[in-house]
């Protein structure tokens, strides 16, 4: 009797399958602070750069992959958030009104950025921020760090995949207006070995730009939000479990060997 051999070991598999997929799926926090040790500790300045100066910019800033290798190989953003300087800054609204920023996968390292910019780009370069205005704003709360609530929306989510190289920031601010708060920064200094860097010019269209004295400042930044959203890998991959079982079931009633 083929069918009731089926149903006897087939039955239990269905009923735990159906009780996984219907369970609340487990949640994930996408909120990835570069450096990792400043998501709760202040940087060690603010810095100006590129967002809060008087004149045009080019800048180029480096992650390093290995900030990003634990939240797996194919990572999506769709933001990119700041912060201030430090506690004692107020909040403060304001508009870039022409500028531009790409993300892309670069060979390049933290701390050996070329100080040619097109040197550091990669082949997967996009175009994140479509050029035009960015309004960017703080509450200025007032704590020690204070919050990622200087949020830059994407206008185009970039996949990243940091087995294949590091993350490369590449802005382009075509105005010369400026938004007055100081960005909290890190800087390990002559030593280096923190996973950012950055190479910058004071005008947009300079091909060639300069590193820092001691080469290794970068934003403190956070790429995501850090909403729980829910781990859809565990039931797709039930569903398809279950699919395969009902395959072998008809065939087992049709004849064919389980």
């Amino acid at each position: 009797m083929p069918h009731r051999h089926v149903f006897t070991w087939v039955a239990p598999l269905l009923l735990v399958t159906a009780a996984l997929l219907f369970a609340a799926p487990e949640a994930r926090a996408l909120a990835i602070v570069v450096p990792g040790a400043n998501a709760n500790v202040d940087g060690i300045s603010g810095n100006a750069m590129p967002f809060s100066t008087v004149s045009s910019m080019r800048y180029q800033q480096v992650y390093g992959a290995s900030e990003f290798l634990p939240f797996g190989n194919s990572l999506t953003f769709t933001e990119i958030r700041f912060r201030l300087g430090d506690p004692t800054q107020l909040g403060f609204s304001g508009d870039i009104d022409d500028i531009q920023l790409n993300l892309s996968t670069t060979a390049a390292n933290p701390d050996g950025l070329s100080t040619t910019f097109a040197n550091n780009v990669g082949a997967d370069d996009t175009v994140v921020f479509a050029r035009g205005t960015l309004p960017l704003s703080s509450a200025g709360v007032g704590s020690d760090p204070q919050p990622f609530d200087i949020v830059i929306s994407l206008t185009t989510p970039f996949t990243y995949d940091p087995t294949l190289g590091n993350l490369l920031l590449d802005i382009r601010k075509f105005s010369a207006d400026e938004v007055p708060p100081t960005f909290d920064t890190q800087d390990d200094g002559l030593g280096g070995g923190d996973p950012v860097s950055r190479v910058y010019a004071f005008d947009v269209n300079d091909a060639v730009g300069q590193t820092d004295r001691f080469n290794s400042i970068g934003l403190v930044t956070q790429f995501g939000d850090g909403a729980s959203v829910p781990e859809p890998g565990v039931p797709t991959l039930l569903l398809a479990a279950f699919c395969g079982l009902a395959v072998r079931w008809r065939a087992g009633s049709a004849g064919g060997r389980i």
